[in-house]
């Protein structure tokens, strides 16, 4: 029988080193600069359409020396039908018509997810090569550049030390250590509660807290929604104010979303509360 643990993870990212001109937390980048409107006009076609799922939006990127040939539907797999976001004025449902799941063009086993805001596509893409992570520029400078968007690769993020005592909390393995460090007496309840659980179920169920720092980094509650579609596995790393606002929306509640891992959500720089029941 299955049981169900309560993992309370306060994830934080810390300090990092030098990295490239526009970030510390990112090694190397290229630049991306594709048709914004052109993009704009398929998602409106795709959330006009009576059936989204046959419509398929085609993104073609070229950087790292190849082309990515994105082929992407509106997808919402990973979120329950009920989702809905919390605020300080109260319940609201969620357009979820931003979002996007699909494939390279040619390349059997990749995997593409993302979000398209304001025609300006942010996602990332799984390859054989690994993981590419593509992010709106103006995240991390507010520079002008000749390129609106950036593509980096898993390898180039520079992520905080994990050594003893460098303070930093960070991936898969350090989750674990906080996971295998929970109490006797938490430990317990979770065990006597398996008979509830139904086997067939394979997802785990997230109760995402992203905080008001949050909120306030992304703008939008549309963009909070899409970072916990776009980064499942490993947020990009980005800086986030350490001093709270003043006014404003205090947080942005994202309950009943489904990942396929329990240990697969970092906050992109603010802390995240997360309940994580899993089998």
């Amino acid at each position: 029988m299955m049981g169900v643990q309560h993992y309370w993870l306060l994830l934080l990212v810390l300090d990092c080193r030098a990295g490239s001109d526009i970030s510390p937390y990112i090694k190397h980048y290229e630049g991306l600069s594709y048709d914004r409107e052109d993009l704009h006009r398929m998602h409106l076609r795709s959330r006009r359409d009576t059936q989204p799922q046959e419509y398929t939006l085609q993104l073609d990127l070229t950087a790292f020396h190849r082309t990515f040939r994105l082929r992407l539907k509106r997808s919402a797999a990973a979120f329950s039908r009920n989702f809905m976001v919390v605020s300080e004025t109260g319940y609201t449902s969620a357009d979820l018509s931003h979002l996007y799941s699909g494939e390279l063009e040619g390349e059997h086993g990749s995997v593409c997810h993302g979000s398209v805001l304001q025609g300006q596509f942010e996602g990332a893409i799984h390859t054989d090569n690994g993981t590419y992570h593509i992010e709106p520029v103006h995240r991390y400078t507010s520079n002008q550049t000749d390129h609106h968007s950036i593509i980096y690769h898993e390898d180039d993020m520079v992520l905080p030390l994990t050594t003893p005592g460098s303070g930093g909390i960070c991936g898969a393995d350090r989750l674990n250590v906080l996971a295998r460090s929970l109490r006797p007496d938490e430990e317990a309840p979770a065990r006597r509660s398996r008979r509830t659980l139904d086997e067939s179920k394979t997802s785990c169920l997230l109760h995402l807290h992203a905080d008001h720092f949050y909120y306030t980094k992304f703008k939008s509650v549309e963009a909070v929604v899409a970072q916990s579609w776009v980064f499942p596995e490993v947020s990009s790393p980005l800086d986030v104010p350490e001093t709270p606002p003043k006014g404003g929306a205090q947080w942005a509640s994202l309950p009943d979303a489904r990942t396929t891992s329990a240990d697969s959500f970092l906050s992109k720089g603010a802390a995240a509360l997360i309940r994580v029941p899993h089998g």
